[in-house]
């Protein structure tokens, strides 16, 4: 007799299965762009997508990310096409000013050699924009599976734009393929998406444009600041870096923070979308949340240590087997990112409580903490000769705040899932 599993572990299912192709990708091509590109061209990507990191949601203003919590499916379409046109609107913004600074922007981070990248940044932030308020609201809707193949879809054009850019070209084909990947994926989402329903009605009229654009202010005051000191925290841990220890060694500590990434960010992508999806549910439904919390806080945590402490001890020599001897450095950078790695692995999916909550504010006081504490860091140890100390250092204190942040989660939590036992009783 077959057994029926609970829909939020089939979506998770299905979720997972997109997103393990799609890293199983990354990780099968990483070898070949290794030795196709040197660290100063994963550098360029590193600086360039900080910059995306940080634009990006000031483009939408973080409007996209209620989409799954509107009250109505009107209403997520209002939201949705108040994201696309704030970020039509930054795309014209953008282009202006890399036509006037991006050689100045370039020169502040760093590396000469990012400015003419800088053209395509308005582009880039438009189809991220587009692609997460899709995503948002397959999310809504269930369609799981979409968001699967649009995740495989953006891994494998991103691959395939990068390798035959690089072996056909001088250009540096990472940022051809981080680009040519999310426009491939856009397009298939507006292409397949069931009815094209995401498009709206006549019903999406100014006045209530406006309304919601009031309504859900909350993201822009609060998940906006959060989101963009987020974005200047990579900035400036990668323009630190690549200031005070060379270019090259930024592009190592990249790569290495993405290949340990990369193996179970599927897990924990595909978790959080449906925790999200679920959180969401239950606290309108007025239920308690924190036994599902506690459950998948974990199962993540014994599912993972067995990867990182592989990571631990064989890093340098995985790393210069798969990715060539001169990739053995970002190995030993590997070892020392773990502490950090883990934590952002446990603490990913429950940063949405605070959406579900309603409580931007706590990601806010959280983001500035995590960004003070890295800067801080990277600032005091700047003369420090040995680089691999100034790594576990940061990687440590990074652990500490994402320990506090899961800490803090635990305690709101369980006050609320008192108040709602209590209203029940």
């Amino acid at each position: 007799m077959a057994i029926e599993l609970p829909s939020y572990l089939r979506h998770a299912f299905i979720l997972l299965k997109g997103s393990a192709g799609a890293r199983l990708i990354s990780l099968a091509g990483a070898p070949v762009l290794t030795r196709i590109y040197d660290p100063e061209n994963f550098a360029i990507l590193a600086l360039y997508t900080s910059i995306l990191m940080m634009v990006q949601p000031v483009a939408s203003l973080r409007y996209e990310m209620a989409i799954v919590i509107a009250k109505s499916d009107l209403q997520a379409k209002r939201i949705m096409s108040i994201s696309i046109l704030l970020s039509m609107l930054a795309m014209l913004f953008l282009l202006v000013i890399a036509i006037w600074k991006s050689n100045w922007i370039a020169a502040k981070m760093g590396n000469a050699d990012l400015a003419p990248w800088l053209y395509l940044l308005g582009l880039n932030v438009f189809i991220a924009v587009y692609n997460n308020a899709l995503a948002q609201w397959c999310t809504r809707k269930g369609y799981f599976r979409l968001i699967a193949a649009s995740g495989f879809l953006t891994a494998l054009a991103t691959l395939l734009f990068s390798i035959l850019f690089g072996l056909l070209t001088q250009t540096n084909g990472l940022l051809v393929g981080l680009i040519g990947g999310s426009a491939s994926a856009l397009l298939y989402m507006m292409i397949t998406l069931p009815g094209q329903e995401w498009k709206g009605s006549s019903k999406l009229h100014p006045g209530l444009l406006f309304r919601d654009f009031r309504r859900y202010s909350k993201f822009p005051r609060y998940n906006l600041p959060n989101a963009v000191v987020d974005g200047m925290r990579q900035s400036s841990i990668n323009a630190m870096i690549g200031k005070y220890y060379g270019s090259a060694n930024l592009g190592y500590f990249s790569y290495a923070w993405r290949m340990v990434w990369i193996p179970l960010s599927f897990v924990g992508s595909a978790i959080s979308q449906v925790f999200f999806s679920r959180m969401a549910a239950r606290t309108k439904a007025g239920q308690p949340v924190m036994g599902v919390v506690w459950s998948m806080t974990w199962k993540m945590a014994v599912i993972s240590a067995p990867f990182y402490m592989v990571i631990y001890f064989y890093a340098p020599v995985l790393f210069r087997i798969i990715f060539g001897d001169r990739w053995e450095v970002a190995g030993e950078i590997a070892r020392h990112l773990v502490p950090w790695l883990y934590m952002n692995f446990l603490t990913s999916p429950l940063s949405v409580l605070f959406l579900v909550w309603e409580k931007q504010e706590y990601l806010l006081i959280l983001a500035l903490t995590y960004f003070g504490v890295a800067v801080s860091v990277l600032y005091y140890t700047r003369d420090w000769d040995d680089y691999f100390q100034v790594i576990d250092l940061l990687s440590y204190s990074m652990a500490a705040v994402l320990s506090a942040m899961m800490v803090a989660i635990f305690f709101l939590g369980t006050l609320k899932d008192i108040h709602v036992k209590g209203k029940h009783a």
